[in-house]
């Protein structure tokens, strides 16, 4: 299995999707690829999102084994935003505020128009106390919506 390509981990991911009674096999054969390929970073991270919707991140188990397979696909694939993203989420069930922070700014660095994560930054910021970011990070959303409404008209009115 070529490291760089994505496609089996995400049909492994779009059979679960499709058959939730698959889940604990794609579960268990994501694990099985993530020791046979280690440095595939679409098994890693799958094995990640398949252990928090398995209740892992959500109900604080295997938060540990979550993180070190995200922090391995950062590694891995750099430019890949959706574990950054993952990663905020994670910590922020934890309340690691400054960490989550980082961890969707580096979002944003890599993927600009992630409204989800400038709408948790400008949440964030305005619970840390910093009311200016919070602010700016809320422009930026509401300037992503009224781009997406100019660019799609029939959405505005209904059609």
């Amino acid at each position: 299995m070529d490291p760089k390509d994505r496609r089996p981990a995400e049909f492994l991911v779009m059979a679960r999707k499709g058959s939730p009674e698959l889940a604990e096999v794609v579960a268990r054969r994501l694990e099985d690829f993530g020791e046979r390929y280690p440095d595939n970073a679409a098994i890693n991270y799958y094995h990640a999102v398949s252990l928090w919707e398995g209740g892992g991140g959500e109900h604080g188990k295997n938060v540990d084994k979550i993180e070190a397979l995200l922090r391995k696909v950062e590694v891995e694939d750099p430019e890949w935003y959706e574990p950054c993203f993952l990663i905020g989420i994670l910590f922020q069930g934890e309340e690691r505020y400054p960490e989550v922070i980082l961890a969707l700014q580096r979002t944003v660095k890599l993927q600009s128009d992630s409204v989800p994560a400038h709408c948790r930054l400008s949440t964030l910021f305005d619970q840390t106390g910093q009311r200016r970011l919070a602010a700016r990070e809320l422009a930026t959303v509401q300037r992503m919506k009224n781009k997406e409404l100019k660019d799609d008209p029939g959405e505005s009115s209904g059609k």
